[in-house]
């Protein structure tokens, strides 16, 4: 099952002055993901931001009549504010020497006000610009895509790195000018982190939080710096829990869990407290779990449910309150499903799914509801497998085969895979793995086990990615195909699947001589990980078929003692993990 992601707490931030349709323009063509609706070069993107900064008509977008008669009659005027050019190309230095200039303006009090308007105009427009390449579910979600996604994402990163060296190298102690650099490390460490790099990313964090600290303790009335503080904290807990340190990352959503108790009971009518406060329950519910404390867990996942339940009771108007409340209800769900209570878990599952919906009806293209959707389906298939229901499983499968035809990208998926189906090559190896896990998703486990099986045997590297267990997630569709599990086009016969039983425990014996191997120099919170992981290999119906005792009776029985014998070595190396004896 699908583990409960620690996410990031949603920063608080004022409310932004609304982005003029010609900036939105211009960030939207730069942003395009065909080359041909792109800028044809950074000095044409160059030209239209210095146009859209001295109030200048720009090329893509045409200003409404009374604009450009106004703007005429003022043509003449002189123009006394500098202000920030946001060149997310090639052009990035000469939008720094703007932006300092319009800074430097500032010592004209007439005109300070309308320069840092501008000025946040622009980095607004450069963070918009990074949220949307970073959270973008096709560029995150096909490996295909991945060059492009980091290229576009180097832009705002070298934008704000450059921002805030300049606003150090200013040594503007006011409060606005210390939350600006605040801003700049975190909106840093966030791209940073996109791109992969975690441990400069964890650095920029931690410069952040240093910067508000300090402003909440210079000014403790101000409920927005408390409120950044606390998502300083759980942003490192995020990255700490992605980086296999969960104890760590559970001190770290403690602090800021402290911090939005305090808000939240200060301030009970601010809705944005009341569901930060939600969603630090339902982290650290997360984190528990994974840590070997389902009770701590359950209790954290009910504070977060009784929050979440009121505010989308209250606001039905609002989606993500009845997603983030979806979400809540899966995260107990787990851990039910993972302790074999079946018949239980299906019952909150099936409140995930309903809330999940109702989040989908609201906004039907959402992306993020869309895959949380498809997951929950996913869960509630593998549960009704387990409690031997095929009529609810059925129903499930159903259910989700609408949400795939009603979600573009996954029919352009369906596409692709047809093609290659039909003999066509794959463009690459990371379209392979696209279209290996869109297979598992659709259930063809055999189509997504054979695709795997190609990408690692293409590149023998992917099986050391211990973050994207590539080798492990073949061994699943494997697993599931040779038990009979699945609907492709041509179903396995039996010496079929044999030969993918064979090969998922081959797969799971590499794996497993890896992981062995890392214990041997694994740090404490290292070992804290490959236990969690292990424990999940004795917990993913993926494998009942081939790890339940009366399941391995049923198999042929040259392959009875290698299941027994693999699943003995999983358990002896799991004690290693927890510090028993081996």
């Amino acid at each position: 099952y699908a583990n409960v992601s620690a996410g990031r707490i949603p920063r608080a931030r004022a409310v932004d002055p609304a982005v003029p349709g010609p900036l939105d323009a211009v960030c939207a063509k730069a942003l395009a993901l065909k080359p041909e609706d792109r800028y044809q070069g950074a000095a044409a993107l160059a030209e239209d931001v210095r146009r859209w900064m001295i109030d200048e008509p720009v090329s893509a977008y045409r200003d409404p009549l009374t604009v450009r008669l106004t703007r005429w009659g003022r043509r003449h005027r002189t123009l006394v504010t500098t202000a920030a050019a946001v060149l997310l190309v090639a052009t990035i230095s000469a939008a720094l020497v703007a932006l300092q200039q319009a800074i430097h303006v500032r010592a004209l009090d007439i005109q300070r006000g309308k320069a840092e308007a501008r000025e946040q105009m622009a980095i607004d427009a450069v963070k918009r610009f990074g949220d949307a390449v970073s959270r973008n579910t096709e560029l995150k979600n096909n490996p295909a895509l991945k060059p492009l996604r980091t290229e576009l994402l180097k832009e705002p990163l070298g934008f704000f790195k450059a921002l805030r060296d300049q606003l150090q190298a200013d040594r503007d102690t006011r409060p606005e000018s210390l939350y600006w650099l605040a801003s700049a490390a975190f909106e840093l460490a966030t791209l940073t982190d996109a791109i992969g790099d975690r441990q400069d990313a964890l650095r920029a964090y931690k410069e952040a939080l240093a910067i508000v600290e300090r402003l909440a303790r210079e000014n403790p009335g101000v409920t927005l710096f408390q409120s950044e503080l606390a998502g300083s904290h759980y942003s490192i807990g995020g990255l700490q829990r992605e980086s296999g340190h969960p104890e760590e990352a559970l001190e770290s959503c403690g602090r800021a869990l402290a911090i939005m108790e305090r808000l939240a009971r200060e301030n009970p009518a601010v809705t944005q407290f009341q569901n930060e406060l939600a969603i630090s329950h339902y982290s650290i519910g997360g984190l528990q779990r994974d840590t070997g404390h389902p009770e701590e867990a359950l209790e954290s996942f009910g504070r977060a449910l009784a929050i979440q339940e009121r505010l989308a009771r209250e606001h039905p108007e609002s989606p993500d309150f009845a997603s983030a409340l979806g979400s809540t209800f899966n995260g107990m769900a787990v851990i039910d499903l993972n302790r074999k209570r079946f018949r239980e878990g299906r019952v909150i599952l099936e409140q995930a799914i309903v809330w999940q919906k109702k989040a989908l009806a609201a906004n039907p293209n959402h992306p993020q509801y869309l895959q949380t959707l498809t997951k929950y389906l996913l869960n509630l298939i593998r549960v009704s497998d387990a409690l031997n229901d095929p009529d609810e499983a059925a129903r499930a499968r159903r259910e989700l085969d609408e949400l795939h035809a009603s979600d573009p990208q996954s029919s352009a998926l369906d596409a692709r895979l047809a093609a290659v189906l039909k003999g066509e090559a794959p463009k690459d190896n990371s379209e392979r793995l696209a279209l290996a896990q869109h297979a598992y998703d659709t259930g063809r486990y055999a189509t997504a086990s054979r695709l795997r099986a190609e990408a690692l045997e293409a590149d023998p590297k992917l099986a050391d990615n211990r973050q994207a267990v590539h080798r492990y997630n073949a061994a699943c569709a494997a697993a599931l195909a040779g038990s009979g599990k699945g609907k492709d086009d041509s179903a396995p016969d039996e010496a079929a699947r044999a030969r993918l039983r064979n090969q998922a425990r081959a797969w799971l014996d590499a794996d497993l001589a890896a992981w062995t191997k890392y214990l041997e120099s694994a740090t404490p919170p290292q070992r804290v990980a490959v236990s969690q992981k292990l424990q999940h290999w004795q917990e993913d119906t993926d494998f009942a078929g081939v790890r339940e005792p009366k399941a391995i009776d049923a198999l042929p029985e040259p392959e009875r003692d290698g299941w027994r014998a693999l699943w003995k070595d999983v358990a002896a190396a799991l004690g290693r993990a927890q510090g028993g004896k081996p």
